[in-house]
This record gives structure tokens, sequence and C-alpha cells, in this order.
């Protein structure tokens, strides 16, 4: 993996570790006044937002040892009781939004666990984009996500190409991304005008700023 692929981390902010607080399967999982069993769908979403933010992107950074095993063991209990859903058809009760949100969340398990080197969890993650860009064309969101797994990944040109679509639909962020593409293609003269872009919308972002000024002081060194 190329060094600068560490600025995808610094950029989304994933290599700061705080403390996780573990899942409880009781917020998810539990009995009705009958007794009868369910699934709080919504808690099941947020659980996977939060375990996205310390296992969206590779190298892992995480606090400690015990930490790590905490989130991979949540992140197995999560991709339970979504598989349970799938296959029981309750993901089919789920439409508009909640259904497209259902999605997704499966997409980030498999990102998730191809982080903690499961073997062919990447197919998986790129499959379920692949339907979700199919159901969601005019979403730029799901391109940059699918864009910023692939540049993780190291699959710079694929990366590129979601990070253009994204643009062409409106989404600003997706500047970053290109320019943190280019930069790991060795392109600091295309990078440049994208961090540039993406400043104008996101003029607080420090790290954009440090990296745009590197680049026009000609002392930033990519390495490959």
């Amino acid at each position: 993996m190329k060094k600068i692929l560490l600025f995808i981390f610094l950029a989304f902010g994933i290599l700061a570790a705080s403390e996780y607080r573990a899942l409880e399967d009781k917020s998810i999982v539990y009995k009705d006044e009958n007794g009868n069993g369910k699934i709080d769908y919504i808690a099941l979403f947020k659980a996977t937002d939060e375990l996205f933010i310390y296992a969206r992107a590779y190298p892992l950074k995480f606090k400690d040892e015990q930490q790590k095993k905490v989130v991979f063991s949540d992140l197995l209990k999560v991709e339970r009781i979504f598989d349970f859903m799938e296959e029981e058809g309750f993901s089919k009760s789920l439409g508009g939004q909640e259904g497209g949100y259902f999605k997704i969340c499966q997409a980030r398990i498999h990102v998730m666990k191809h982080n903690f080197d499961v073997q062919g969890e990447a197919k998986k993650a790129d499959k379920i984009y692949g339907e979700l860009i199919n159901l969601m064309p005019n979403n730029g969101e799901i391109y940059a996500e699918f864009a910023d797994f692939l540049a993780n990944s190291n699959r710079l040109e694929l990366a590129e190409q979601n990070y253009d679509k994204a643009l062409n639909l409106g989404l600003k962020r997706a500047n970053l991304g290109l320019a943190l593409v280019k930069l790991a293609r060795m392109d600091q003269k295309g990078a440049l005008p994208h961090l540039e872009e993406y400043l104008k919308s996101y003029a607080d972002d420090e790290f954009a700023k440090m990296l745009a000024s590197s680049l026009k002081e000609g002392t930033l060194k990519v390495e490959p």
C-alpha cells in the first residue's frame, strides 16, 4: 500500500480512536410486552454506524488489542442480526430510505470485515455497492463511499472514476477524495485544483489546508 493512502484515514478522521462502547445486544434485540422477540432496526443501524467509525479504513487503528477484539466481536454480532433479518424477509418490509440504508449497512459490514483481513469480503462489498448504485444512480454519497473503499483497498483508477461520478452529481466532498487519489498516483499538479475546490466548501478543514499549502510550497514529498 502506498504511504499516501494514509492521508485518506486522516482526512476522514479515522485515526482518532476514542473509547469504543461495547454493543449492548438488548438495545437491538428485545421482547415486547407479549414476550415476542423484536428487532429495533434503528438501533441496529446506529450500532453499525458506530462500528464503521472505528473500522472503515485499513490499517485498523485501535487504542489497544482488547478494543480491536471487542469491535470485531460486535461486528460479527451485528452481521448475524442483518443475516437473520434477510433470511426471515424482514428487510423486504423496509421501504424507501430505510430499505436503502439496510443495504448500505450490509456493504459497510463487508468493508469492515475486509479491513479485519477476512478473505472474500471485498468482493461482497463491491457487489452490494454496485446494487446500491443501480438503485440510487443519482446519489453522489453512494459513489463517494464506494470510492473511499476502493481507494483504501488500493484500487485507485476505479476510485477516481467513482469520485468523478460523485462530483458530477454535485457532491463537493468528492474533491478531497480525488485529490488524495491523484497524490497516490504521483500527480501533485492534478491534486491541487481539487483541494482548492474542496476548501471553498470546507474552509475549516485543517488537514486539507495543510495539504494544499504543502503542495503550493513544494514541500510535500510523496513516496511510491
